[in-house]
């Protein structure tokens, strides 16, 4: 039978190439008049999580299943790394819509990944799901959409706009919100907390403001990797195929390496990251360009550099080695720039030292399932590794299989710590967890467990 569904499935995303959107679907709760006395919700979905298309009425190039079987289109999803100002490079693709479920096989077979919560924050919550650019009286859920592509301090400011739309459609300039924050988005919305829309990247210590702060009632982290995620730099590197399928889409390390987001994410400056055969440390500067060109990381790596000559061989003939060098220079200099910008980042967020006014409730979920990528091992001939081996090594630690406990924690003072709450789960779970969206809508509404 297992075999049966995975024909039709197959038959099913080879035969309908169409870029047309999945429908979303959502739910009243059952009644047009929720709760007045809820305070308005905002989540921020984590990577990936928002749908991408092609201008406002274009077709979705991110967030439908049958996005992962576009061969066609090898870097679709790759930003422009002409300009050295980051904000300056830019595509067609503009943020669509949550992606709440993956259909694979009409009415028979899909997979979950917000739906569930959002049905859940209203028929159990008694919240009323609105859209943040038109906004409708009783409105009090919202989920904000962002190109998750681009830098967080980028979409920070998009978020600070939109949270002032929404105090002039409530006509209360001293309206609060309760903000639910997964994974990565960490990084966005401490940003927007401590400065607001503004950008103080190039400040090199910039001192916080808590302007955004003042718009927050409560700050809820669902799995939130402070320090990074040893997986993002695997990404990077490796490129990703989200499901190991036939015929599955594979996003190349260069398309990964354009987008800003996942540079982000690597581990902060100052943390070791790598270490050798024996599991000592090494003092590699992850934040240095040129250790990802003298080591042969990511675009720089044998791989990527034999695809990028053989292409370059096809098009250019006879002068297909200056032109690659021109290439490689690029890749270089638009590195710097991104690695420049993400070591700020993180020096302006740093939860250590940077606090957040402790007029907001802070919460953190930290999740955990087992070993998780920490570390990675730097062999004396340049190899990576990244799997294999015993998972009690000095390369991994106990985490959601994604990002680490450590992580999660995070450096805060005592004083500034959050209400960290445990839940045993995986980090590709926070959306379809029943008991994350109990205890989520237990904390956003004040119910008490038995009522909800």
């Amino acid at each position: 039978m297992r075999r049966f569904y995975l024909a039709l499935f197959l038959c099913f995303a080879l035969v309908n190439p169409s870029n047309a959107e999945i429908p979303s679907v959502h739910f009243d709760g059952g009644s047009s008049h929720p709760n007045q006395s809820l305070n308005p919700v905002i989540l921020i979905p984590g990577t990936s999580r928002t749908k991408l298309s092609k201008g406002e009425n274009g077709p979705v190039v991110w967030g439908n299943f049958h996005n992962f079987f576009n061969l066609r289109h090898r870097d679709n999803l790759a930003l422009p790394i002409e300009s050295t100002n980051l904000r300056e490079n830019r595509d067609d693709l503009v943020p669509k819509s949550l992606v709440e479920k993956f259909t694979i096989i009409p009415f028979i077979f899909g997979v979950y990944t917000h739906k569930k919560f959002l049905k859940r924050m209203q028929q159990i919550g008694g919240y009323q799901l609105g859209d943040m650019d038109h906004p409708k009286p009783g409105d009090n859920f919202f989920v904000f959409l962002y190109d998750w592509r681009r830098d967080s301090e980028e979409n920070a400011e998009r978020l600070a706009q939109k949270i002032e739309s929404l105090k002039s459609f409530y006509k209360q300039p001293s309206v609060k919100f309760d903000f639910i924050v997964h994974s990565s988005a960490v990084y966005m919305v401490r940003y927007y907390a401590l400065y607001g829309g503004k950008d103080i990247l190039g400040q090199e210590k910039p001192v916080p403001t808590n302007e955004g702060a003042q718009n927050i009632r409560k700050l809820i982290f669902v799995s939130p990797p402070h320090r990074g995620t040893a997986l993002a730099f695997r990404i990077i590197h490796e490129g990703f195929r989200p499901m190991h399928l036939p015929f599955a889409c594979f996003f190349s390390a260069y398309q990964i390496f354009t987008l800003p987001a996942f540079l982000e994410m690597i581990p902060p400056p100052g943390d070791k990251f790598f270490i050798n055969e024996q599991g000592n440390d090494l003092d590699i500067d992850l934040y240095d360009a040129s250790n990802w060109v003298h080591y042969g990381w990511s675009v720089f790596s044998k791989k990527e550099q034999k695809y990028l000559e053989k292409k370059y061989k096809r098009i250019y003939r006879s002068s297909w080695k200056e032109e690659l060098e021109k290439e490689n220079k690029k890749r270089l200099r638009y590195l710097e720039a991104a690695l420049k910008r993400a070591k700020s980042l993180h020096n302006a967020i740093d939860e250590e030292t940077k606090n957040i006014s402790p007029s907001v409730e802070t919460y953190s979920f930290i999740f955990t399932a087992g070993p998780t990528l920490a570390r990675v091992e730097l062999s004396q001939d340049g190899k990576l590794r990244f799997k294999g081996g015993p998972k009690k090594g000095p390369r991994f630690s106990q985490g959601d299989l994604i990002v680490t406990n450590a992580s999660m924690y995070g450096r805060y003072r005592d004083e500034n710590k959050p209400k960290e709450i445990l839940i045993h789960e995986k980090h590709r779970k926070m959306a379809n967890s029943k008991k994350l969206h109990m205890q989520l809508i237990k904390l956003v509404s004040g119910k008490e467990k038995n009522s909800l």
